[in-house]
């Protein structure tokens, strides 16, 4: 069959847009109050307006436009996705959305609602499009959800994916992914790759898969692993150039630990690639022990973890492999504590990942795992703690007066001029697009070393390091707000309530 652009959500299928239809309403005022008109109203018909909705229990906005429109008005429930990708068609923008060069031409895919290759074509036209980093397909008892997560923030998004063609979407994704697809029982991973068009050339895009059985049937979650995001420069990262300078501080050290600590998806594995970019100048023997391995690393020798290879095996089998360098991709129990340990008292410089609030808390993470304080002091070089915040949409920032609620949080401490995106074409009508790092580095010195053997609570160690000059991740986010980059409200919603309180009240 041909290209064709679908302008029809089939969920609802007997609603259509229709563009004159559209225009009956101004476009400001369908964007804020998040509303769109479908089918065919007939401007100068008397017959019922069906009226797609983001809140329809909005009754005062309902007869508002019961009087403009002198017509009877049923609400019918869309996503904010499905609602401004209908306003886009209608008033011509619908170009002007494709966001990213990596694009695949959404409203062109012609959708076969029986063709499982053609539903998942669909799926990730879109999330390419939209630069999401990771597909929910969602199986409920009536109804499938399709979702993605776009810079950090899930949003709903329209799919001909349905209670009745699922099952043969999710083992086509087994299919692709290699796993078996009799097998419902129990959870399942795998990866797989996809050519996508990028410009005038198609790219190949890594994608990771989870399947997870549940009582309606079996959930995915596809993480999109960009071709490029692997090997970036700490440059590329938005950290400041103190931070770089302490990070090679760290990294030319030839023996010791340092992690990288941050919520889950928050570019952890993408920075310590950054620092194997550094360290990998052709002279120094480096191994990983990676589940999953995100990337093919040049010249480093990587091993994918598996239940015969754990990550304290292969820590203990690096060992005997002469490395100068080894990566751990995360450190979740004693044993595989205790095994980076011994491999950082021993000659070797070992990097992996840990799941903190900031990076003080590294400390009381491996006293938990049953780490000796003075292994602890005697291995530890620093910690990295890096959580993401969305950047405000450039085409639609604009400046705002903090609330009665941020002053009080912030006190003192707030910039002069704060900004935040209204929502645009060019932003989903979300105000961000993209996001960047915030950074806390945590450099063990001798002083700190003393602190460690003597068991003391992280608060006297933050306290020192402050009066080293350290830069607090709410100073490092707090600065990109007074620069533009983010906004207060994302700062409030990255950043634990409890972790601001103790860093403003000090």
């Amino acid at each position: 069959m041909g290209r064709k652009r679908i302008e029809q959500f089939k969920e609802f299928s007997d609603f259509s847009i229709h563009a004159p239809s559209i225009r009956m309403l101004p476009e400001r005022l369908c964007r804020k109050a998040h509303i769109v008109i479908l089918n065919n109203a007939k401007e100068n018909d008397q017959d019922d307006i069906y009226l797609g909705m983001h809140d329809i229990e909005n009754g005062e906005l309902i007869s508002r436009l019961t009087l403009i429109l002198n017509r009877q008005i049923h609400p019918i429930l869309l996503n904010k996705f499905e609602i401004h990708r209908a306003l886009d068609i209608g008033h011509g923008h619908a170009k002007e959305t494709e966001g990213s060069d990596a694009s695949v031409e959404i409203e062109d895919i012609d959708v076969d609602i029986n063709n499982p290759d053609s539903l998942l074509q669909d799926i990730i036209a879109q999330a390419v499009k939209l630069s999401a980093s990771d597909i929910h397909i969602e199986t409920y008892r009536n109804t499938i959800d399709i979702r993605l997560r776009i810079d950090g923030v899930m949003h709903q998004i329209f799919s001909e994916i349905s209670p009745q063609n699922i099952s043969g979407v999710i083992n086509r994704l087994k299919i692709l992914a290699k796993l078996d697809i009799a097998e419902r029982r129990v959870p399942q991973d795998g990866r797989f790759k996809i050519l996508v068009e990028s410009g005038d050339s198609k790219v190949a895009v890594d994608f990771r898969l989870n399947i997870c059985p549940g009582p309606y049937g079996e959930d995915a979650v596809i993480r999109v692993l960009g071709s490029h995001t692997g090997m970036m420069a700490f440059s590329q990262l938005g950290m400041s150039d103190i931070e770089q300078t302490a990070l090679f501080r760290i990294l030319n050290n030839p023996e010791g630990m340092f992690f990288v600590t941050g919520p889950t998806g928050s570019g952890k594995t993408t920075t310590l690639y950054a620092a194997l970019n550094t360290l990998n100048d052709g002279t120094r023997k480096i191994v990983t022990a990676e589940d999953p391995i995100e990337f093919d690393l040049p010249k480093i020798t990587q091993k994918q973890v598996s239940p015969l290879l754990t990550y304290p095996l292969l820590a203990r089998s690096f060992l005997r492999m002469d490395p100068d360098v080894m990566l751990i991709g995360e450190v979740r129990d004693h044993e595989t504590a205790d095994a980076i340990t011994r491999a950082a008292s021993t000659g070797h410089l070992a990097l992996s990942t840990l799941h903190t609030t900031d990076s003080f808390s590294t400390v009381v993470r491996l006293r938990s795992l049953g780490l000796d304080n003075s292994l602890i002091a005697n291995t530890l070089l620093g910690a990295l703690a890096q959580p993401l915040l969305r950047r405000i949409c450039t085409e639609c920032k604009t400046e705002v007066q903090p609330t009665e609620t941020e002053r009080a949080l912030f006190k003192g401490l707030l910039p002069q001029k704060i900004y935040t995106g209204k929502g645009c074409i060019h932003c989903h009508d979300t105000g961000y697009k993209g996001r960047i790092g915030v950074y806390e580095i945590f450099m063990v010195d001798h002083h700190i070393q003393d602190m460690l053997l003597d068991n003391a609570p992280t608060s006297q160690i933050r306290n020192h390091a402050h009066h080293q000059g350290y830069h607090s991740l709410l100073h490092d986010a707090l600065s990109k707000v007074a620069d533009g980059i983010t906004s207060l409200e994302e700062v409030i919603r990255t950043l634990p309530y409890r972790y601001i309180l103790e860093l403003t009240e000090e």
